[in-house]
């Protein structure tokens, strides 16, 4: 059988990546935007409201005792009428090429189910393993629920034997300078062989991938380690922190320095 994923097990290896989280209480002077939001971000509504405008100008809000989830790649304003408690958990979905699965998503979902406000107030603020599996729990199940009522959506997409091989180079070497002939001299492929599936079946060329998957890692580091932004440059293979600048803000539409600083601000 020549499908790389069924081949390994692969099709259902979803992992959650839970990058950051917490609780706030906000009145109206919470408000803001968010252009192309680098996580999809879940949030559980424990009192009053808040609401976000679409780029078409549609507003959805998010009401007392609901669940609601903003896709990665969504762009919104925000804000608060009034007063407003929530928790928020900005996470990402992924399999096998690390790819958000929640970020093709259009528009902000309602889930159903009702949060365990009462579990959450318990663990927030605790980094014991325990806390994290009731944490994680609670968004699991607000994401098998959404999976249930949008089953399409969550579909694994399913790769050739050699775009498979491609990507776990890519994974395994990951490098700004990483190219298509690096990457298909280590898979016995032809260049054009594998450009032309890659971009088949990814819907993306290997260029393009390796570029969302350097900066996607690059956006990682800063939520999650103290790295210098020096250091997360010299460590992707960039020639120079200030192209890598130039690199990250044309993908997140701000430079790394201004996305270190809000990064926990929604």
């Amino acid at each position: 059988m020549n499908n790389y994923l069924n081949k390994n097990g692969l099709q259902d290896n979803l992992n959650l990546e839970l990058l950051h989280f917490g609780y706030a209480s906000v009145n109206k002077e919470w408000h803001g935007q968010a252009v192309r939001s680098q996580t999809s971000r879940l949030y559980f509504i424990k009192s009053g409201s808040f609401f976000i405008i679409d780029a078409d100008g549609i507003r959805t809000d998010f009401n007392e005792g609901g669940i609601y989830l903003i896709p990665s790649g969504y762009s919104y304003i925000y804000g608060c009428e009034s007063e407003n408690e929530h928790y928020f958990f900005h996470i990402r979905l992924y399999g096998f090429d690390k790819m958000d699965i929640l970020g093709r998503f259009k528009k902000s979902i309602f889930c159903k189910i009702k949060p365990d406000f009462d579990r959450l107030a318990k663990y927030i603020d605790f980094s014991s393993a325990t806390a994290s599996l009731v944490i994680k729990s609670e968004i699991y199940r607000a994401l098998s629920e959404i999976s249930i009522n949008y089953s399409g959506i969550f579909n694994m997409p399913i790769y050739s034997k050699e775009v498979g091989e491609a990507i776990s180079y890519i994974s395994c070497h990951l490098k700004a300078h990483l190219t298509v002939s690096e990457i298909a001299s280590a898979i016995n492929l032809a260049n054009s062989t594998l450009s032309a599936k890659f971009k088949r079946e990814v819907k993306m060329s290997v260029g393009e991938y390796v570029d969302y998957r350097v900066i996607l890692t690059a956006m990682q580091m800063l939520i999650s380690s103290q790295k210098s932004i020096s250091e997360i440059s010299c460590l992707l293979g960039f020639c120079d922190q200030f192209y890598f600048s130039r690199r990250f803000k044309k993908r997140y539409g701000i430079c790394p320095q201004e996305f270190r600083k809000i990064k926990n601000v929604f």
